[in-house]
């Protein structure tokens, strides 16, 4: 899809300042019209929702309100994890379907190019969300163009769907809180402890738990502490860095709670245990099992979530309800969040005390912004669905503000670079 994270934008654009006009309805054809009338049915009447329609086999036919259900399902799972539906779908209507004011001087506005920015971010993921359901644009179009005289469907439409986005990260997040088996090497070997109850409060995760913080915090602190010994069933070990590994400033600074996370690093889980080097920050980046899990918990199912995919893709699982068989880096993006929010103290949030966890999403997917380097090729392809196909599209703009994935873009550059110098120094000397 495109990327909806870096955009190139000049320091102003040009906008009308006068409502958006609306044009003349055009006859529904039957198919679209018998769509329309599904989703507006679907709407809630005198302030009372509409009953819940009973489980039906997953190969029935499923009707435009329930496609549409999905589709909200999908954005919040494979577009964009923290965009507000309603603020994407209400910009691009505007832009696919509003009149635009004459270019005169006396329509023209001066918009902020942060402002022009999100409005793009918001069109592309609009486009993305509905790669799924491409034929419901123009029922999606028909509830835009008749605003004027009946605002309120419009209103439902985009409510009904940040409803759904809504529920879908819920539910995905309610269901991986109770998971936290799922960062051990081996759950059928290895132990949490101390053990977290599903009745324990989510302040005992975090820093505050001496197997996550270790998971929850970046290399580069990683490093100060002990090295992570994950106890067995059968060992006797009670705690990770007992007394015997000597004293720790560091881990009292942690224990007594003076220690803030910060965007400054990712998260240690991103890599796979034991491969993380700071001379190559690729190796083992995105290998880890923990975030795999978590995306496989997410779209295969809990019961793939472990042991993978053996035997396919389960009949029943959000990948065949979205028509979703590759992974793509914003899949990827929205695991991580999820995963970092089984470890957190908080419940889900765009922010963590002094953690963005919008930023994580945004550098996650910046990672894969070359698409034809060999590591996102490799890394996507290992990931849950198998092969991956990577799409022609433009190379987004990088962004002035540093961040851990620029670390690792101009890294892996330097490596190429250095790799292509000494194979022409080769061949001219051969």
């Amino acid at each position: 899809m495109p990327d909806t994270t870096s955009l190139s934008t000049s320091s102003t654009e040009s906008l009308p300042t006068n409502p958006v006009a609306t044009p003349t309805l055009p006859t529904l054809p039957p198919a679209v019209k018998r769509k329309y009338d599904e989703i507006r049915e679907s709407f809630p009447t005198n302030g009372r929702s509409k009953k819940k329609r009973a489980k039906r086999s997953p190969n029935a036919q499923r009707t435009a309100a329930e496609r549409l259900d999905s589709v909200a399902r999908y954005f919040v799972r494979a577009v964009h994890t923290f965009k507000n539906i309603s603020s994407v779908m209400q910009d691009a209507a505007e832009h696919r379907w509003g009149s635009p004011a004459p270019d005169e001087p006396s329509n023209e506005v001066r918009m902020p190019a942060s402002e022009r920015a999100r409005q793009q971010a918001n069109i592309a993921a609009f486009d993305a969300m509905f790669t799924v359901a491409p034929d419901l644009l123009e029922v999606v179009k028909h509830f835009f163009l008749e605003c004027s005289s009946c605002p309120d469907n419009w209103n439902h439409l985009t409510s009904s769907m940040h409803a759904s986005a809504t529920s879908a990260r819920t539910s995905d997040t309610g269901g991986l809180k109770n998971c936290l088996h799922y960062v051990l090497p081996n759950p059928a070997q290895h132990v949490m402890h101390p053990p977290v109850a599903t009745t324990d409060p989510k302040s005992v995760r975090g820093l505050a738990h001496p197997i996550l913080r270790y998971l929850i915090l970046g290399w580069p602190d990683r490093l100060r502490l002990p090295p992570l010994v994950f106890p067995t069933i059968n060992s006797a070990v009670e705690a990770v860095g007992t007394p015997d590994d000597g004293p720790n400033e560091f881990l009292d600074r942690i224990v007594n709670g003076n220690v803030e996370i910060k965007n400054d690093a990712l998260p240690s889980f991103l890599w796979a245990e034991g491969a993380y080097n700071p001379e190559n920050f690729d190796k083992g980046l995105l290998r880890g099992e923990f975030p795999l899990r978590v995306l496989r918990h997410i779209w295969t199912g809990p019961r793939s979530a472990i042991n993978g995919l053996d035997k396919g893709i389960p009949a029943v699982c959000n990948a065949r309800l979205h028509n979703k068989y590759t992974v793509d880096e914003y899949m990827i993006a929205n695991a991580v969040v999820q995963a970092r929010g089984m470890l957190s103290t908080r419940d889900w949030a765009p922010r963590d005390g002094a953690f963005d966890n919008e930023k994580l999403f945004d550098q996650i997917v910046k990672l894969f912004s070359k698409k034809d380097d060999a590591w996102v090729i490799e890394t996507l392809a290992w990931q849950v669905f198998g092969d991956y196909e990577a799409p022609a599209v433009d190379d987004p703009e990088e962004t002035a503000e540093p961040s851990p994935a620029d670390d690792i873009l101009a890294q892996r550059a330097a490596r190429q670079a250095a790799a292509a110098s000494s194979a022409a120094a080769m061949a001219s000397g051969s």
